[in-house]
């Protein structure tokens, strides 16, 4: 559906000069980006079907030389943002496999540390539920994780959508969606939420937002969602 919608919606040029300007930027200057800025950049590319992988050895040995980032990311970076950590243990898997498992080792081991006996993470981090679940999905307790992950959906999230973000809501759709524990009424009511705040400007309220909202239409795959899907990505052009 993305691919079909940014075709359809004239972005294909746009596209093809950000890629472009991406790989100059991690050509000249990698160390100067934001470090999830470069793993961002470097999943754009991959998605663009480049050639990351002197990129990705880069960034990786970028982790490996500098201590206080490599702490960052197998302390801070799970929580802060999982998605990043997921596509840097994508890359480390293709290019540096021992690398890859010091990352999963690491995190798993410090995740069950925080984890309850009846599956919850203390602080109720969604965020490492989901990336415990990612790294390790045939652990039993990486199941009761994301088990607890439903409950705190159905009984906290789903009474109170209007208080979430499509960017807050979208680690627990994900998760429970990949893990198959999401029923297609909690979809509907999702999907009836982001359509009533979509904006006239076709965007939910910013930039990021309404990228999270696209995500979460596109990753429910719902035909409904269509037209708003394309008047999400028109907001994204225009920005």
């Amino acid at each position: 559906m993305e691919q079909q919608s940014t075709e359809t919606l004239g972005m294909q040029p746009l596209l093809d000069k950000t890629l472009k300007w991406l790989e100059t930027q991690l050509s000249l200057n990698p160390e100067k980006l934001p470090f999830e800025d470069h793993i961002y950049a470097l999943q754009a590319l991959k998605l663009g079907s480049r050639d990351i992988g002197a990129h990705s050895r880069g960034l990786i040995e970028r982790v490996k030389q500098d201590l206080t980032l490599k702490i960052g990311v197998l302390v801070d970076l799970p929580r802060k943002d999982p998605e990043a950590f997921l596509d840097l243990y994508g890359f480390s898997l293709e290019c540096d496999p021992e690398f890859a498992k010091e990352l999963r080792t690491t995190v798993v081991e410090d995740i069950r540390k925080l984890q309850l006996q009846d599956g919850s993470i203390i602080g109720e981090h969604v965020e490492l539920a989901y990336i415990f679940y990612a790294l390790n999905n045939k652990d039993p307790m990486a199941q009761l994780a994301l088990k607890h992950t439903a409950k705190l959906f159905e009984q906290k999230v789903l009474r109170n959508l209007d208080a979430y973000t499509p960017a807050q809501l979208y680690p627990y759709v994900k998760s429970l969606v990949q893990a198959e524990l999401i029923g297609e009424q909690a979809c509907n009511s999702v999907i009836n939420n982001l359509f009533i705040r979509q904006g006239e400007d076709g965007g939910w309220g910013g930039l990021l937002d309404t990228l999270y909202a696209v995500r979460l239409l596109t990753m429910i795959n719902t035909l409904a969602a269509g037209e708003r899907v394309k008047r999400g990505l028109r907001y994204v052009q225009s920005k």
